[in-house]
Order: C-alpha cells, then structure tokens, then sequence
C-alpha cells in the first residue's frame, strides 16, 4: 500500500486561539500501466443519530466525529464515504479529515500522532498481505484415516 498525505494548517489570526489541520490521503500516481488500488480511505468517522426537530431547521441534522486513522481491520469491516446504518454500521472511512484545536501544540501533536498511526497502518497493511512475512503457521490432521 503506497498512500500520500498532504498535511495543511492554518494560522491563528487577530489573536484568536483558534487553529485548523486538513489532512487528505491519496494513493501513490504510479508511472507504470498497473494502476495503484489502495484505498485511500484511511479516516474512521462516526455518524451521529439524525436529530428529531420535526419543524426546525435541525430536523435529521447528523454529525460526523473523527474517530481514528483506521487499522487493517478497519479497511474491511468499515464501509468507504457513507455508513451503513441500516445494518447497524454507523462508522465508515474518508479520505479527508479536518480538526479544530485551541492551541498550536496541540495541532503539532495530532499531526505527529496521525503521521505515525499512517505509517503503522501502511505497514501493518503490507504485512498482512505478503504471505512470506508470516512467521507462524502449523499442519493439524483431524479425524481418523479411512480405511
């Protein structure tokens, strides 16, 4: 899995302590004619239930919460773009997550903290599916031999 991130923060502007980081993952542009397939849906989000304001102006209004960068795991079992709610998926995975803070150090942190859940993520991926990476594995016979 080869993923790009694009990392971009604002500036706190007439001494507001307000700051903003956008993070984006794209796959790799590969040179050759094989196309690049990963999945570049890395940002678990978790929809809120719709809000019940049958004449208001917030009536089924959901929220999007970012959860986490997602782990192999989650790659399968999290639907891309939309939840799937119906069948009791209220999480799915984007390709772009944007997060407020209140202080800069802050912002420094979630940065760092998503760069090496990114990393660990793309290797974990990799790991799993290269079949001569794995260090475990047994034989087991069940059953009695027919005669």
């Amino acid at each position: 899995m080869e993923i790009e991130v694009t990392y971009r923060q604002s500036e706190t502007k007439d001494g507001l302590y307000a700051y903003a980081l956008h993070v984006e993952a794209r796959p790799v542009p590969d040179d050759s004619n094989d196309s690049n397939d990963a999945d570049a849906n890395i940002f678990v989000f978790r929809r809120s239930t719709p809000t019940m304001n049958p004449h208001g102006v917030t009536d089924a209004v959901v929220d999007d919460e970012f959860f986490n960068v997602a782990t192999p795991v989650d790659m399968y079992d999290i639907p891309a773009k939309e939840p799937d709610v119906e069948h009791g998926m209220p999480y799915f995975r984007d390709s772009r997550v944007e997060l407020w803070f209140r202080n800069f150090e802050d912002v420094l942190r979630a940065k760092r903290e998503m760069s090496e859940d990114i990393a660990s993520l793309v290797r974990l991926w990799d790991n799993i599916n290269d079949e001569a990476t794995f260090k475990y594995g047994e034989t087991r016979t069940y059953g009695t031999p027919s005669e």
